[in-house]
């Protein structure tokens, strides 16, 4: 089956963790397989090894890796500065693979790890078989770091996990293969931990094993996860949940979330610690033909000490569920399409969605909702206000196009939204008399 790829950017979304384009003001050094460390690191006389590198060079510093197999554990502790960041970057058109195998990484570890240091840039490698995490970013407080155009394989735990860090880039990285732990380890595909200001878009996220795809937690705040292509494990694509912290400020857009197995969820916020969830803001993405529900705002606290007791614990507040095109989840027969579980949460808007041939109920909700101009495909649950029945006619969703036909009723029949003013494809809202509902304009 092929779906499309996400690729045009909502102009009207604020930028709150956008990271300044790497620049490299300095001189380059190179890296070849064929190399020796006491070498002076040019062109014709490179060095041997990535961690040489990284031990040598300095603000505003380009590495560039030669093409070649690479066995090493690299550690990153130089910081670059503002203008001048330090770049470690495969070689353009070579092929460039930092091998794990063999190499035993104590846990909390990474195969590229990023230590403390900041103004780093990581691009163009091929980052395999880590004993712990593939590209990690942690230890003090790091900040103003990207990682970009990576493909991660077969970690044991997260292929990306960045922790306690700050102004935070993950853009167009495969990420496939990792978490061979399994229920060993509780980190997830991509882990966001306590950041605050992270940009994750453009990522192809699929075929890994048992956790979240993208996980903002702990207080990660003031981010945005857009134009994301996942298939999730048998868990959520994108997964946000406080714990005991205060979390704030997330916009999650332009996503494709499909074909996840058993009990996978497309896009859930939930409290696990007793903690605060507010301004999440979740619009124009594709979530279809998961195994669970498709959007849920949910709660998995447990109890004192019985882990097997859920209790109502924590805060959601202000979560907007607005222009997303939501169709045949909840293949095990949960809840549905888009569901409120938590009896605690507060202005909650569902608004402008197509919610088609989900399993179950199309929305069902408790707590403070307000739902409104929804098109509804399939057995009801909750209907809310000016909503519509019938189906959305699609252009052909076997083939993942949720684009809408002329004839669809879900033209001009949607309210103002609260920020959805472009579609999926970054055409302006509207385009007739009033606003359509779903993830695309027609």
């Amino acid at each position: 089956m092929t779906t499309p790829d996400p690729t045009a950017t909502p102009t009207a979304t604020p930028s709150p963790a956008s990271v300044p384009a790497p620049v490299s003001n300095g001189p380059k050094y190179y890296v070849a397989t064929n190399g020796n460390d006491g070498n002076s690191g040019s062109s014709s006389s490179p060095w041997r090894t990535i961690q040489h590198a990284a031990d040598t060079v300095s603000a505003g510093d380009m590495v560039y890796v030669m093409g070649g197999t690479y066995n090493e554990k690299v550690t990153i502790t130089r910081s670059g500065s503002p203008g001048n960041y330090i770049i470690f970057a495969a070689y353009p058109g070579q092929t460039v693979s930092i091998d794990g195998t063999g190499i035993s990484l104590g846990s909390w570890d990474g195969l590229i790890r990023i230590n403390g240091a900041s103004y780093i840039q990581i691009s163009g490698f091929r980052v395999l078989k880590s004993s712990y995490v593939g590209i990690m970013v942690s230890g003090g407080s790091p900040s103003n770091i990207n990682i970009q155009n990576n493909y991660i394989n077969g970690a044991y735990s997260s292929g990306i996990y960045v922790e306690r860090a700050s102004s935070i880039t993950i853009d167009n990285n495969e990420v496939t293969g990792a978490h061979t732990a399994g229920a060993g380890t509780e980190n997830e595909i991509v882990s966001l931990v306590h950041v605050n200001g992270f940009d994750v878009k453009n990522n192809k996220i699929h075929d890994n094993i048992n956790t979240e795809s993208i996980n903002a937690k702990m207080g990660s705040s003031n981010g945005r996860i857009h134009h994301n292509n996942i298939k999730p494990t048998s868990s959520a694509g994108v997964y946000m949940d406080p714990f005991t912290e205060y979390q704030e400020n997330v916009e999650v857009y332009d996503n494709i979330i499909h074909d996840g197995p058993g009990a996978s969820r497309g896009i859930a916020v939930a409290v696990e610690g007793g903690g605060t969830i507010k301004n999440v803001k979740i619009y124009n993405n594709l979530v279809y033909r998961n195994g669970a529900n498709g959007i849920v705002v949910d709660y998995y606290a447990d109890c004192g000490n019985d882990p097997g007791t859920l209790c109502l614990s924590g805060t959601i507040d202000n979560i907007l569920i607005e222009g997303n095109t939501v169709y045949q989840n909840n293949a095990i027969g949960w809840d549905g399409g888009i569901i409120n579980k938590y009896s605690k949460s507060t202005n909650v808007v569902i608004s402008n969605n197509i919610v088609s041939q989900n399993y179950g109920n199309q929305i069902w909700v408790v707590g403070s909702n307000t739902i409104q101009n929804n098109l509804i495909d399939g057995s009801t649950g909750t209907t809310g206000t000016s909503y519509i029945t019938g189906s959305p006619q699609f252009v052909n969703p076997s083939s993942g196009d949720f684009r809408i036909q002329s004839t669809s009723p879900a033209i001009n029949k949607g309210a103002t939204p609260k920020i959805a003013i472009v579609d999926f494809d970054g055409k302006s809202r509207p385009q007739g008399g009033d606003y359509d509902i779903g993830a695309y304009e027609y």
